[in-house]
């Protein structure tokens, strides 16, 4: 793990190969070979950290983050549980995921992760976790396959009736 030391002026400082650095100002493709351990620090946002590469579990839980904008890449296990997330963006790099105990209404799908396993990680049901926006937009796709259903029928009783008229009534 990263043992990570939190200065007075903001810095997160952390030592890797015997060099010290700012967990907040990483340049891209760095790799923390390890950890990073941010839970309970009272954070209202993450450090820029998505162009950074965790080797290990990264845990973010029991803070008062709204968002996961500057999540880093990759990562065993990715903990974000009792935040004040409302969205969620679907990251595909994280190999499993917890987030329980965030008032979570909308996913966002990105790249290959699918909503069912989001939703599986995050153990909500899926109304609360779908916006208006998203259920009116499913509302539309039933009704759509309703309507195809409904043309379906009306063409078989067409030719249903096409049939009958042809033979006649039976006696």
């Amino acid at each position: 793990m990263a043992e990570l030391s939190f200065k007075e002026d903001g810095r997160i400082l952390f030592t890797q190969d015997g060099q010290k650095y700012d967990l907040k100002h990483l340049p891209d493709g760095f790799v923390i070979q390890g950890s990073v351990e941010l839970a309970n620090k009272e954070l209202t946002e993450l450090p820029d950290l998505s162009k950074v590469v965790v080797e290990g579990n990264f845990d973010c839980s029991d803070n008062q983050l709204t968002s996961l904008a500057g999540a880093p890449k990759g990562g065993r296990f990715f903990n974000y549980s009792n935040n004040s997330l409302t969205g969620l963006t679907a990251n595909k790099s994280k190999e499993s995921t917890e987030g329980k105990g965030n008032p979570i209404r909308e996913v966002e799908k990105k790249g290959s992760s699918g909503l069912k396993s989001q939703l599986k990680s995050q153990q909500v049901p899926l109304a609360d976790v779908i916006s208006e926006q998203k259920k009116t937009g499913l509302l539309e796709v039933l009704s759509k396959a309703q309507n195809r259903r409904h043309e379906q029928v009306a063409r078989v009783w067409s030719v249903f009736k096409h049939i009958i008229g042809k033979r006649g009534p039976r006696d």
